[in-house]
């Protein structure tokens, strides 16, 4: 594939079967094999051209999609371009990314060399990411609350804070488990819920 173009690809697809381009297994072994290689590769198009619409229609086969973009090659975690645009309408694949993150995060906590490009920096990885997701989780408490579980993050938190809702810091629930996570989080505290007993009590044994 070296050297190979976009169009390259498009123009073999042109030749295939729809039963083949329809096949998970070739499929999925395409997006390996491209993302694997994309960064020698002349490329300037989108999965979503070449992935059949039935794969992006179903919630999972488009994770499948995504993992394999994300395991054939390490670079490709901090290039969230690769990801199709469909994935980010569903919770459950953006927070795998999260927990793919996390994962390696936990494996190798000290010599971490998961995604080279943002290696102590991720600060730059979470805004990276965060800049993909769609506005219309800022208000989604259960996305919010299981971002936060991700404690590789709590020392970047601020990035998730100033992209959220701030009707947020009102839900008892989210706070706790920020102050849990981060315990930063305390100076984002509304006067109303600095003051509940709950919230004092947590505030003044663990922080």
């Amino acid at each position: 594939c070296s050297f190979a173009s976009f169009s390259d690809f498009t123009d073999i697809l042109q030749f295939v079967s729809d039963d083949i381009r329809q096949d998970r297994y070739f499929v999925l072994s395409m997006v390996e094999m491209i993302a694997a290689r994309q960064s020698s590769l002349d490329w300037n198009g989108v999965f979503e051209d070449i992935v059949p619409s039935t794969f992006l229609r179903d919630k999972d086969s488009l994770l499948a999609v995504v993992m394999y973009i994300m395991r054939a090659n390490q670079s490709n975690a901090a290039d969230f371009g690769l990801v199709p645009v469909e994935a980010w309408e569903h919770r459950e694949i953006i927070l795998w990314i999260l927990s793919n993150f996390q994962a390696a995060y936990e494996a190798d906590r000290y010599l971490f060399t998961m995604y080279p490009a943002f290696r102590g920096s991720k600060r730059d990885y979470l805004e990276s990411f965060i800049s993909f997701v769609p506005n219309k989780f800022k208000s989604d408490k259960e996305f919010v609350l299981e971002f936060l579980g991700y404690d590789c993050f709590s020392d970047e938190l601020d990035v998730l804070y100033d992209w959220m809702d701030n009707e947020l810091w009102y839900n008892k629930q989210i706070v706790l488990k920020a102050l849990e996570t981060d315990v930063a989080a305390v100076v984002h505290l509304p006067q109303e819920l600095s003051i509940d007993e709950e919230i004092k009590n947590y505030i003044e044994e663990n922080i």
